[in-house]
């Protein structure tokens, strides 16, 4: 493959067999039309679909543009697109989705911003009403922990252009959890935003995340890159601790000068309140500690199946 790429285009794939044909034809057509020299690189993160067989064909009709990669199970969308960053050679790697939701013909406009800011990371930002609901929410919670942390980590999308620079350091990068908006501000602390409009012509708007899925992805997230449900529990604690110093006394003046009996259901309660309290605050203090074992025990985060590059 031609080693002096202007763009490599790193897409995750997951269950995508309805939008593959139609994406890459939009991607090869607006490649060829402004004359870039390119790649496309799918890495599929283990669809049960025919995604990779469809992925195999696109690739042998055009084996110098495209490259496949197959995981060897489901790892992740940003475990995906790690991958295939990691393989990319091109001087402005892009990554987007799979569902169409993203314009190719957007990709022109993070150029030309790039070539206005100099900028290392730049982010498309869509509006969030074209979402749904539940993504919303738990978006929001997200941008909630980030910004208490100091950092927007969430404010940008799937729809990203980076710089060789960047990807050079991700290659060197040791993390014990994959969330590439997180170590993305480790080397480019100031990252551009550009707003953009969802694909008008996209043949599907149904998300490939499960409700359950994006609860666990937020849940992981939040505790995986913020340090913040830690600090909660602390000052919990100390509330708990406080209110119960506060009910104790109470009941105790009230034993001493009125001689009145301790009531059964109020210590229960009290017992059962504050041992809930404990136990999901050592549930999150485990899954800390998960992490360090993670980190100490050097378990990869991905495994290649097969690719075609």
């Amino acid at each position: 493959m031609n080693q002096e790429v202007a763009i490599s285009i790193v897409i995750p794939i997951f269950n995508a067999e309805e939008t593959l044909v139609e994406l890459n034809h939009q991607i090869v057509s607006f490649m060829n039309q402004k004359e870039y020299t390119y790649e496309v690189i799918y890495v599929d993160d283990r669809s049960i679909d025919n995604s990779w067989e469809i992925l195999s064909e696109l690739q042998k009709n055009t084996p110098k543009k495209i490259k496949i990669i197959r995981f060897t199970k489901n790892f992740g969308q940003h475990e995906a697109t790690m991958c295939g960053m990691l393989h990319a050679i091109g001087q402005n790697i892009i990554t987007m989705d799979d569902d169409l939701e993203h314009d190719v013909a957007d990709i022109e406009k993070l150029l030309t911003f790039k070539k206005e800011t100099n900028a290392k990371v730049i982010y498309g930002v869509y509006p969030n009403d074209e979402y749904q609901i539940i993504r919303k929410t738990l978006t929001r919670f997200y941008r909630f922990l980030s910004k208490n942390e100091g950092e927007d980590k969430a404010k940008g999308s799937s729809f990203r252009l980076l710089g060789t620079d960047v990807v050079q350091h991700l290659k060197k990068h040791k993390y014990s959890f994959v969330w590439l908006d997180e170590i993305f501000l480790w080397y480019a602390p100031t990252p551009e935003f550009i707003n953009l409009k969802l694909n008008e012509n996209k043949q599907s708007r149904k998300s490939r995340y499960s409700l359950f899925r994006l609860i666990r992805m937020t849940f992981h997230v939040g505790l995986y890159t913020s340090t913040r449900p830690l600090q909660w529990f602390i000052t919990l604690g100390f509330s708990m601790s406080l209110l119960n110093f506060i009910i104790g006394t109470y009941y105790l003046l009230k034993k001493i000068f009125l001689g009145a009996e301790l009531g059964f259901t109020s210590v229960i309660v009290s017992v059962l309140f504050s041992t809930g309290i404990i136990l999901i605050g050592i549930g999150v203090l485990g899954i800390y500690i998960s992490r360090i074992n993670s980190i100490v025990n050097k378990k990869p985060h991905y495994s290649v199946d097969d690719k075609k590059c």
